[in-house]
């Protein structure tokens, strides 16, 4: 009797993991050609529901030359997907009635009234105004403030150089480059000050609100604008195509200074600065799936998801929401170096894709048939 059922466990269990690898292999069959004929370095794909992480897979390396492999702790800079956390801190605030998405947002930043628009330009004259009415907290998370992407001094030095009240100086010299409610402009410096308002209203650092507000209550332990020297070790490097050699080879991050745990000359930036690892960063999107909620711990209400997530760009034919990209059912948001993320909430399928390089040809294909694939699933 024993013997038969040790036979019947075997084979429930052969049973089990084939079919874990029938599901696993069609993302990993996907991808991997991509890496067999070096085109790209590695990759790491999430695929989730607000209650469970159906399947991670991990194809190539993190770093070519060591050959050390991807894997879901692998550490990705997540650039731009940092700006719906920051959309998230200035919510949890908005639900306690300490900030406001529509009151003028000179009200949490004085400095703010110093603030002037380009109404004309060439090669004599810079002409400066005022803005015709005030930039709103709604604006600046929605990209229609009128902001520049990054300023002169973090184009040249790095947008993690400066503390926020410093940043801050460079922001309101950097004069608009068109009025507020407009137009809409990519802009980090708008998310910027967002976290700088965050930080000023909060009475705490903008990395500690974070800290004891999201990533402890969702257990994200590896996520922080600052890497460890452990963690360094598991960074991916981002990498470019050499036109000589036809080959990959390592490459900078984008308007980042050196990665690392230097809180000296290296500080919090709410467009950009975040590290985070692909098996804690999908908490942040199951707690939106979730509906403010994950793991029983809440996070804001469902109508703060709500307005994250939908269209804030008016009539605009740019489709943003706070912090967030928008696309019919599909939100989330991606990252300068090929991190994206986005959860549809139609099916609560949420589905990540981690990359770390630099204008590689078939990075884009490679994207777009995971999440097609994923979506579909």
């Amino acid at each position: 009797m024993k013997h038969t059922f040790r036979i019947l466990a075997f084979f429930c269990l052969l049973f089990f993991v084939s079919t874990l690898s029938a599901q696993n292999a069609p993302i990993k069959e996907l991808l991997q050609p991509y890496i067999d004929s070096s085109e790209l370095p590695g990759i790491v794909t999430v695929i989730a529901t607000k209650d469970k992480v159906l399947q991670i897979d991990a194809v190539g390396y993190a770093d070519l030359e060591t050959k050390q492999p991807m894997t879901p702790n692998t550490v990705f800079w997540m650039a731009s997907q940092t700006k719906p956390v920051t959309a998230i801190a200035v919510m949890i605030l908005v639900e306690e009635g300490k900030l406001s998405l529509d009151e003028p947002a000179v009200k949490y930043l004085p400095e703010l009234k110093n603030l002037r628009v380009i109404a004309e330009q060439n090669e004599k004259q810079t002409v400066l105004v005022p803005p015709d009415k005030p930039i709103t907290l709604r604006m600046l998370l929605s990209h229609t403030a009128g902001m520049v992407f990054i300023t002169l001094f973090q184009q040249k030095y790095g947008i993690d150089s400066l503390p926020t009240n410093r940043a801050l100086t460079t922001f309101i010299m950097t004069p608009l480059a068109h009025q507020p409610g407009t137009k809409y402009l990519y802009s980090n410096v708008g998310i910027d000050i967002a976290a700088t308002i965050v930080e000023r209203v909060s009475g705490m650092p903008f990395e500690t609100f974070l800290e004891k507000r999201l990533f402890e209550p969702l257990g994200m332990k590896e996520t922080s604008f600052w890497p460890t020297a452990e963690q360094i070790k598991r960074l991916a490097k981002p990498y470019r195509l050499d036109k000589e050699s036809k080959k990959l080879v390592e490459t900078k991050i984008f308007y980042l200074t050196y990665p690392n745990d230097d809180r000296v000359n290296r500080f919090p930036e709410g467009g950009g600065g975040l590290f985070s690892t692909p098996a804690e960063w999908v908490r942040i999107y199951q707690m939106f799936a979730g509906e403010g909620t994950f793991d029983g711990k809440k996070i804001l209400s469902p109508e703060s998801v709500k307005e994250i997530r939908t269209k804030q760009t008016g009539d605009l034919p740019n489709n943003y929401g706070l912090g967030t990209n928008i696309g019919g059912s599909v939100f989330g948001h991606g990252g300068s170096h090929g991190t994206d993320s986005k959860l549809d909430i139609n099916t609560g399928r949420i589905v990540q894709y981690f990359i770390q390089q630099e204008g590689l040809p078939k990075a884009g294909e490679a994207q777009g048939a995971f999440m097609k694939a994923a979506l579909a699933l």
